[in-house]
Parts: structure tokens; sequence; C-alpha cells
């Protein structure tokens, strides 16, 4: 994070509503402004760049500029905040850093002061173009955009955040369409077929005859002696018949009849993606996949609309916990898995 980089940081990429925000973000500004300028210098991508972690801060730049720096401590001011900087080798000698925030607490500059003697330096944050700015807000998952209104609902839903924050480092970095890192809660359907053969007799044809004849409606009419005597007939030979059919369906084996089982199983699953790129240049599309067991809703009755109040706790089966946010109106606000926090876009 803290190696030159080919993009600047833009003003709203990053809200520092307190200051522990700051904590492992990296400013890289595109204009700088030396005390007696008249205009501010532009400059390139990376070439300044200023890195906050709890203790330190990490200066890109020109060989006046460049360094590792103590940072003293870091205080809110009516323009934003203060890093007091502190030289190890002589106390007395400090420094500073300045950000300076807007009134949507998003960074405008940064004014850099390496000891106490030196001059002030201003370098300015730059306002992200329009369309870049339009394209990212259709593809990012915006605070307030995405509800949820109770944990069935997530299943087939997918967040695409903004910023990635290293927890254990205390390092948070910008993410970019190119790093596709999405977080999708995936439902898998399986059904699963058993077949069975069950024996099944079969009837003979005496036995079918005589169970429609039984069926079959009586005639109201009365028979007359030559149809009775035909009926007789009819009747003996059907009888002869069907003792003869009877046997010849005792010797056919029996039917087999199939009967078929289905079971379905439902399993559910969080899966984290994101393309990783190394020092050396090569480039991983690595996937996390934590299979869930249950899910269980908590509430923090004391935060606001706008704040994170519901936290759903989600339960794997490796006996891991990763957590989903929603602010008071349940819309999507952060997520966290293996010290990793993900935000999404607006924080």
């Amino acid at each position: 994070m803290m190696s030159a980089q080919d993009k600047y940081s833009y003003i709203h990429e990053r809200v520092f509503e307190e200051v522990t925000d700051l904590q492992g973000y990296n400013f890289r500004p595109h204009k700088m402004e030396t005390s007696g300028d008249y205009e501010a210098t532009e400059i390139e991508p990376g070439e300044y760049s200023f890195g906050i972690t709890r203790s330190r801060l990490y200066v890109s730049g020109d060989e006046n500029t460049r360094g590792l720096y103590e940072v003293n401590n870091t205080v809110p001011t009516n323009y934003g905040y203060k890093l007091t900087l502190l030289n190890p080798r002589n106390p007395a000698n400090r420094g500073h850093l300045k950000v300076i925030v807007n009134k949507y607490m998003e960074a405008e500059a940064v004014i850099f002061k390496k000891e106490s003697k030196a001059s002030e330096t201003i370098f300015h944050i730059p306002d992200a173009p329009k369309p870049l700015l339009k394209q990212e807000k259709k593809y990012f998952t915006n605070l307030g955009a995405t509800a949820v209104e109770d944990a069935d609902s997530l299943w087939g839903m997918t967040f695409y955040p903004y910023i990635r924050v290293d927890q254990s480092a205390g390092l948070q970095g910008r993410l970019y369409q190119a790093d596709s890192t999405s977080i999708t809660f995936e439902e898998v359907i399986t059904i699963k077929e058993k077949k069975k053969k069950k024996k099944k007799k079969r009837k003979s044809k005496k036995r079918k005859k005589k169970e429609k004849k039984e069926a079959e409606e009586v005639s109201d009419e009365v028979p007359t002696s030559e149809n009775s005597e035909e009926a007789a007939t009819e009747n003996e030979n059907e009888a002869t018949t069907g003792e003869e059919e009877e046997n010849i369906e005792a010797l056919k084996p029996e039917e087999e009849e199939v009967v078929v089982k289905r079971k379905i199983i439902k399993e559910y699953f969080v899966k984290i993606r994101s393309i990783l790129k190394f020092e050396d240049g090569t480039v991983e599309n690595k996937v996390w996949t934590f299979p869930v067991k249950e899910i269980q809703e908590r509430e923090d009755e004391g935060a606001g609309k706008q704040e994170e109040r519901f936290q759903l706790a989600i339960k794997t089966k490796g006996k891991k916990e990763i957590y989903l946010y929603l602010n008071g109106d349940r819309t999507v606000s952060s997520f966290e898995a293996d010290g990793m926090l993900y935000l999404m876009r607006g924080h």
C-alpha cells in the first residue's frame, strides 16, 4: 500500500468521521503548493503519497520529503485532523500532517511539515472524473442502497465492497472494478434420486373380467327365455375360456414396479472472490468459501438509522463466525471475515 501507485486517491473515496478512520489509509494527491508559489503544481500519480498507520507516517516523494515519521498523537480539529510528528533523535523538533476535510468529512487536502524549521506544503486531493463516479456508483454496493429484510432473504444476493481493511496489519485500500471483489450468499439445491424395484402380482384375465363385470351397472330390462339361453351358453363358454387363461397366467412371472424416492438437500455458502496482484507481477483469482451452519441476528438498540444497528452472525461449519452488518434501516453497511473488513461505498 505504501509503494508508489499509478492512481490518485479521490475526495469521495472515504469518509473520515473518526480518528481511527485515518489508520491504514494512503493519500495520493495530484497537486502540490508550497509557500510563496502562486499556483499549485501538478504531480504524477504516486509521486507523493502519505500512508498513515497507528504509530507511523510513511511519506513518498522527493529527497527532502520522503521518509518514515513517528506519530506522537492524532487529534480532531476544526479543519479536520492533526498528526503531530516526532523525531526520535530530537524530540523538540516536531513536524505535523494536517488532514483538511469538507462538510461531508471527506479529505480535500493534506498539509505536510517535516520539522519545526521547515515550511508547510499543501497537497491537494483530486475530484474523481464524472464518468468514473457514474461508473463506480453503478458497479459498487452503495450505503443505503441494498436492504436485507431477514436472514432468509440473503440467499442469491451479491455485494461489491469499495474498501478492504486488513484489521491485523491496520491497513486499508481502495478496491477497483479490475479487482472483481464480491461477496456472494449462495444456496445450492441438490436432488438425489434412489430407484428401488418392487415385485407386483399380475392379475389374471379372469379376475380382470370379473372386476369389470362387477363394476358395470345392471340393466333394468327383463331378459327373455331366448336371451337367457344365449346368456347361459356364453357364460359357460366364458367360464371355460377363463380357466384356460388363468392357467396360462399362472405360468407368467410377476411384474416389477420401479419406485423412485427423491431427497432434496439444501446447502448454503458465503463466497468471497477477489483478484489478487502480487509484488512479482503474478495474478491469482482467489475464492474463499464458507459453508453456513446457521445465522443469528443481534441488535444494538442504541444505534441510529444510519449506524450499524444489526449484526448477522453467520456460523460456519468450521466453527468460525463471519459477520454482515446492517444499518438501522437494514441496508448493508459492511462485512467481516478472517480478519478482513469490507466496507460498502460511502464509508
